[in-house]
Protein backbone atom coordinates (compact mmCIF):
# COMPACT_ATOMS: atom_id res chain seq x y z
CA UNK A 1 0.00 0.00 0.00
CA UNK A 2 1.68 3.49 -1.25
CA UNK A 3 0.54 6.35 0.74
CA UNK A 4 0.93 9.75 -0.06
CA UNK A 5 2.40 12.49 2.11
CA UNK A 6 1.93 16.59 1.82
CA UNK A 7 4.35 18.78 3.21
CA UNK A 8 3.74 22.18 4.68
CA UNK A 9 5.99 24.53 5.82
CA UNK A 10 4.51 28.37 6.53
CA UNK A 11 6.65 31.24 5.66
CA UNK A 12 6.35 34.74 7.14
CA UNK A 13 4.65 37.42 5.36
CA UNK A 14 7.69 38.85 3.98
CA UNK A 15 8.76 35.88 1.83
CA UNK A 16 5.41 34.86 0.35
CA UNK A 17 4.98 38.50 -0.95
CA UNK A 18 7.78 38.14 -2.35
CA UNK A 19 7.69 34.16 -3.33
CA UNK A 20 4.55 36.30 -5.36
CA UNK A 21 6.32 38.90 -6.96
CA UNK A 22 8.96 36.64 -8.62
CA UNK A 23 6.22 34.57 -10.04
CA UNK A 24 3.86 37.31 -11.57
CA UNK A 25 2.74 35.55 -14.82
CA UNK A 26 3.10 37.61 -18.00
CA UNK A 27 1.75 36.85 -21.51
CA UNK A 28 -0.05 38.29 -24.75
CA UNK A 29 -2.80 40.79 -24.33
CA UNK A 30 -6.60 40.08 -25.20
CA UNK A 31 -8.49 41.17 -28.34
CA UNK A 32 -9.29 44.63 -28.24
CA UNK A 33 -12.71 45.52 -27.28
CA UNK A 34 -14.54 47.39 -29.39
CA UNK A 35 -13.45 48.64 -33.05
CA UNK A 36 -15.53 51.59 -35.30
CA UNK A 37 -15.24 53.64 -38.23
CA UNK A 38 -16.48 57.62 -37.98
CA UNK A 39 -15.66 60.49 -39.62
CA UNK A 40 -16.12 58.64 -42.93
CA UNK A 41 -15.02 61.32 -46.05
CA UNK A 42 -13.82 60.89 -49.80
CA UNK A 43 -10.65 59.75 -48.91
CA UNK A 44 -10.23 59.80 -45.04
CA UNK A 45 -12.06 57.77 -41.85
CA UNK A 46 -11.17 57.88 -38.22
CA UNK A 47 -10.90 54.52 -36.51
CA UNK A 48 -11.53 54.03 -33.12
CA UNK A 49 -11.32 51.13 -30.72
CA UNK A 50 -11.52 50.48 -27.32
CA UNK A 51 -8.06 48.54 -25.35
CA UNK A 52 -8.06 44.67 -24.20
CA UNK A 53 -9.65 43.90 -21.02
CA UNK A 54 -6.70 41.98 -20.38
CA UNK A 55 -3.25 43.76 -20.70
CA UNK A 56 -0.98 40.20 -20.16
CA UNK A 57 -0.05 41.42 -17.12
CA UNK A 58 1.96 44.34 -18.29
CA UNK A 59 0.79 47.70 -19.91
CA UNK A 60 0.26 47.59 -23.14
CA UNK A 61 3.22 49.94 -25.06
CA UNK A 62 1.14 50.17 -28.75
CA UNK A 63 -1.34 49.27 -30.76
CA UNK A 64 -1.23 47.99 -34.64
CA UNK A 65 -3.67 48.81 -37.08
CA UNK A 66 -3.75 47.71 -40.32
CA UNK A 67 -6.44 48.15 -43.76
CA UNK A 68 -7.14 45.77 -46.79
CA UNK A 69 -9.15 47.17 -49.68
CA UNK A 70 -11.77 45.14 -50.17
CA UNK A 71 -10.50 43.82 -53.73
CA UNK A 72 -7.28 42.54 -52.06
CA UNK A 73 -5.94 40.18 -49.61
CA UNK A 74 -3.73 41.66 -47.97
CA UNK A 75 -3.54 43.81 -45.03
CA UNK A 76 -1.44 47.01 -44.96
CA UNK A 77 0.33 49.06 -42.20
CA UNK A 78 -1.74 51.91 -41.01
CA UNK A 79 0.02 52.78 -37.73
CA UNK A 80 1.87 51.35 -35.65
CA UNK A 81 4.07 51.94 -32.42
CA UNK A 82 1.23 54.48 -31.19
CA UNK A 83 -0.36 54.35 -27.83
CA UNK A 84 -3.59 55.66 -29.11
CA UNK A 85 -7.17 54.25 -29.39
CA UNK A 86 -8.00 56.12 -32.16
CA UNK A 87 -6.69 57.35 -35.63
CA UNK A 88 -7.65 58.81 -38.79
CA UNK A 89 -6.43 57.17 -42.25
CA UNK A 90 -5.98 59.83 -45.33
CA UNK A 91 -5.49 59.60 -48.64
CA UNK A 92 -7.95 56.30 -49.25
CA UNK A 93 -9.32 56.23 -52.64
CA UNK A 94 -12.55 57.92 -53.48
CA UNK A 95 -15.82 54.94 -54.09
CA UNK A 96 -13.68 52.27 -52.26
CA UNK A 97 -14.06 49.77 -49.71
CA UNK A 98 -11.57 49.47 -46.87
CA UNK A 99 -11.57 46.80 -44.00
CA UNK A 100 -9.73 47.47 -40.56
CA UNK A 101 -8.26 45.77 -37.88
CA UNK A 102 -6.11 46.13 -34.90
CA UNK A 103 -4.41 44.53 -32.04
CA UNK A 104 -2.15 45.79 -28.70
CA UNK A 105 1.14 44.98 -28.40
CA UNK A 106 2.86 44.47 -24.62
CA UNK A 107 6.61 43.67 -24.06
CA UNK A 108 5.78 39.58 -24.69
CA UNK A 109 4.50 40.31 -28.05
CA UNK A 110 0.77 41.15 -29.83
CA UNK A 111 -2.49 40.05 -28.96
CA UNK A 112 -5.05 39.09 -31.82
CA UNK A 113 -6.86 40.87 -34.34
CA UNK A 114 -10.06 42.93 -34.08
CA UNK A 115 -11.65 42.97 -37.07
CA UNK A 116 -14.35 44.97 -38.26
CA UNK A 117 -16.97 43.55 -39.21
CA UNK A 118 -18.92 45.64 -42.08
CA UNK A 119 -16.43 47.36 -44.73
CA UNK A 120 -15.78 51.19 -44.69
CA UNK A 121 -17.10 53.23 -47.55
CA UNK A 122 -15.30 55.93 -49.11
CA UNK A 123 -17.59 58.50 -51.58
CA UNK A 124 -17.76 61.46 -53.20
CA UNK A 125 -20.86 62.86 -51.63
CA UNK A 126 -21.71 65.65 -54.43
CA UNK A 127 -23.62 68.44 -53.01
CA UNK A 128 -27.14 69.05 -54.36
CA UNK A 129 -27.87 72.71 -55.11
CA UNK A 130 -31.48 73.76 -56.24
CA UNK A 131 -31.88 75.78 -59.35
CA UNK A 132 -33.88 78.39 -58.99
Amino acid sequence: MHQNYIHERTFDDRVVKSLFALCKCTGLPGQCKIIDACEVTKNSCKITWEPPENDGGTPIIHYVLERREASKKTFMPVMSGDNVVEFKIKDLFVNAEYYFRVKAVNKVGAGEYLVLRNPVITEDQKRKYRSG
